[in-house]
């Protein structure tokens, strides 16, 4: 809301070049802000989604794994449920290098993802909101550089007449 009024300000009011270019950078560096946000957010959303299939992994190869281990003929057992155990372990590594101790449930994940999924939508909505703006001053800005441009040239021009004059 500030942005529009801003802008308004600068097309209805006199405002100096120097704060149309500072309006204009203020815009760049909110879209450069919003959208490193919004990939920490989505990079946020794929490692918890990651880890959601590392613990949903996790629990369903437990039972199998612990069973592995408590058996007595391990090289017996081992052949029959060889690629679960192999998964069942990387889920624990996965596990272990995220930190967690104890395993959270479905829910409280979903629940985060929830969280992080409105956040990206949120984030979306503003950058969305910041690019206009970026993009009116923008365009503000170049429309003023060709009415100075036009200036100087008509300027010049008068200049050199009447310097031919003399």
């Amino acid at each position: 809301m500030g942005g529009r009024h801003h802008e308004l300000s600068c097309r209805t009011q006199h405002c100096s070049y120097e704060e149309l270019e500072e309006r204009c950078d203020a815009a760049t560096a909110g879209s450069i802000r919003t959208r490193e946000s919004l990939r920490n957010t989505e990079q946020r959303i794929a490692d918890f989604s990651l880890l959601g299939k590392q613990i949903d992994t996790y629990r369903k190869l437990k039972p199998v794994y612990d069973r592995y281990k408590a058996s007595k003929d391990k090289k017996k057992f081992l052949p029959e449920f060889e690629s679960e155990s192999i998964l069942f372990e990387a889920a624990a590594r996965e596990i272990k290098k995220a930190g967690l101790t104890k395993l959270p449930s479905s829910e409280k994940l979903k629940v985060k993802l929830d969280e992080l999924s409105a956040r990206k939508t949120a984030l979306q909505a503003e950058l969305q909101k910041i690019q206009w703006e970026e993009k009116k001053y923008d365009t503000l800005r170049q429309n003023v550089d060709i009415v100075l441009k036009n200036l100087f040239r008509k300027r010049y021009k008068q200049t050199e007449t009447f310097i031919r004059r003399k």
